[in-house]
């Protein structure tokens, strides 16, 4: 499979321990795709892998948004491979990431070598549920961000609310929730909802 993710995504990728995946934008097209390398590429090569992508929306008590994708794929009958993406929605890159989500009809996952050049793919269906979802959350965030930040740089805030968000939910209660969880919109966002 040619690897397609845009030029920007790669040191991001590098920098990233082995199956910790990323949002990132595929080159030529407005869509975005979750990619991770990995060690061997060979059990994601099995056709209609069983995949499951939830996205949530979270606002942390500062005010500030995060966007998280959990993911689970199941390698084998004994393998299951969990891990979470996360969009800042101030930065632009970011939010650009989340806006071609409201309107893919099918979400990429990349399994790429080391080196990046060689890679496997697979793709869900990425429903008009879930892109109805993302518009909900965007009309959200498009009232109360501020500025897009394009520098791309560190988010002190950001990276206080990602931690927050990890201590108290996992990729396992993230993926096991209801579409409603304590009368909340769990698909589209949420603050503060613990999940139990």
């Amino acid at each position: 499979m040619k690897v397609n993710i845009a030029k920007g995504y790669h040191t991001r990728l590098r920098q990233q321990a082995f199956y910790a995946p990323i949002l990132v934008g595929l080159t030529g097209r407005r869509k975005t795709g979750l990619a991770m390398r990995v060690r061997e590429l060979f059990s994601f090569r099995r056709e209609g892998l069983p995949i499951t992508v939830r996205l949530v929306g979270y606002q942390g008590r500062e005010g500030v948004w995060l966007v998280a994708v959990a993911v689970r794929i199941a390698t084998d009958a004994d393998s299951l491979l969990e891990g979470i993406a996360y969009l800042n929605p101030r930065q632009a890159d970011d939010y650009h990431l989340l806006h071609h989500l409201a309107q893919q009809e099918g979400f990429p996952l990349l399994f790429l070598n080391d080196s990046l050049k060689v890679g496997v793919g697979q793709e869900v269906v990425w429903s008009v549920h879930n892109r109805q979802q993302v518009r909900v959350l965007l009309h959200q965030l498009d009232h109360i961000l501020p500025e897009l930040r394009e520098d791309g740089g560190a988010d002190a805030d950001f990276s206080a609310i990602r931690q927050e968000f990890h201590a108290r939910h996992s990729v396992q209660s993230l993926l096991a929730a209801q579409p409603h969880v304590t009368g909340v919109s769990f698909g589209a966002s949420f603050r503060g909802v613990v999940l139990e």
